[in-house]
């Protein structure tokens, strides 16, 4: 009976020191890469998602560019940047998981068009040259669900709300005075988000 209860009092110590062992180990952060896509009502078209990722059992930060898709008639360059914090409360060891997602993201976009003006003085034709730069912040909170597989692969799906300030700054340039202005305006306004990520955290 004593070799019974000592064995018994073996096993379940070594159980417990297994499973601090485990959280432990859990609870270190390691690095990850991710790719995905999310769509944004700020912009309008998909947008491809290359991420850095550090995360634990609980928390994931997350932060890379934003590439936008799609043709831009414009001249100029737009791109955007994206930073996350994720919580899992139930931390991430299970095969599915749930998350909440504090989303943040910046955009810039420049565009330079060039047209000739018929109508605006009569009996003259001249080149104008209209340019403008658009920077908005963003800031959304939302709810994700992740599916984990191969051991450190997963799959990411989530939806957020939120708000965002947009400004532009813009100006029109020609031979003709008359024609040059310029002009720059700001607005909130408020804004949804969907995302689809795979990624891989690295183990240690």
């Amino acid at each position: 009976m004593k070799t019974c209860l000592i064995i018994c009092s073996m096993l379940v110590v070594s159980c417990l020191f297994s499973q601090t062992d485990s959280i432990a180990r859990d609870k270190k952060y390691r690095y990850g890469l991710q790719f995905g896509g999310s769509f944004n009502t700020l912009i309008g078209q998909p947008l491809i998602n290359p991420i850095v990722t550090q995360s634990n059992d609980k928390h994931q930060f997350e932060f890379g560019p934003k590439f936008y898709t799609g043709a831009w008639n414009p001249e100029g360059v737009r791109f955007g940047f994206e930073v996350n914090y994720k919580y899992y409360p139930n931390t991430k060891v299970t095969p599915f998981s749930s998350f909440l997602l504090l989303n943040s993201e910046l955009y810039y976009e420049k565009g330079t068009v060039y047209y000739t003006d018929y109508n605006s003085i009569p009996n003259e034709v001249h080149q104008v040259t209209r340019t403008w730069t658009t920077q908005i912040a963003a800031i959304q909170i939302g709810y994700g669900i992740e599916y984990r597989f191969l051991s450190q692969f997963y799959l990411t799906t989530d939806v957020s709300f939120g708000g965002y300030y947009q400004e532009t700054d813009g100006a029109r340039i020609s031979d003709e005075p008359l024609l040059n202005s310029e002009w720059s305006n700001g607005f909130f306004g408020l804004s949804t988000r969907m995302g689809l990520s795979l990624g891989w955290r690295f183990k240690k």
